[in-house]
């Protein structure tokens, strides 16, 4: 994965931006569920969060915004952030991605029972 981080002087006295690039390492790319898992980890932060491929923006937060950029695995996306916890919020983005959207995947996973036993 390639990342660099740019962080600029706060603008506001708790307002900060960063940024990063990363590369999607999911095979698949962000379809629904990794769009999911990204609009969500994003919405756990207060900072606005843009994503851009090809110089197309997304907002971070908003899971069709993401889909309509049509990341593919191996592709690489911007991700930026600005606000009081822009940094937090990219260091999460950026992991999540690394690790191809994978979130905890026991909560997710729903156990198939055979309920006419």
């Amino acid at each position: 994965m390639v990342r660099s981080r740019e962080t600029s002087a706060p603008s506001k006295m708790s307002e900060s931006t960063a940024s990063t690039w990363v590369t999607v390492s999911n095979p698949q790319g962000m379809h629904l569920r990794p769009a999911g898992s990204f609009a969500q980890t994003a919405a756990q932060f207060s900072s606005r969060i843009e994503v851009k491929k090809d110089n197309q923006p997304a907002d971070g937060k908003s899971v069709m915004d993401l889909l309509t950029l049509a990341v593919s695995g191996g592709e690489k996306m911007f991700i930026s952030a600005e606000g009081p916890d822009a940094e937090a919020a990219i260091e999460a983005l950026a992991q999540l991605v690394e690790n191809g959207f994978e979130t905890n995947r026991q909560s997710e996973t729903t156990e198939i029972t055979d309920e006419g036993s």
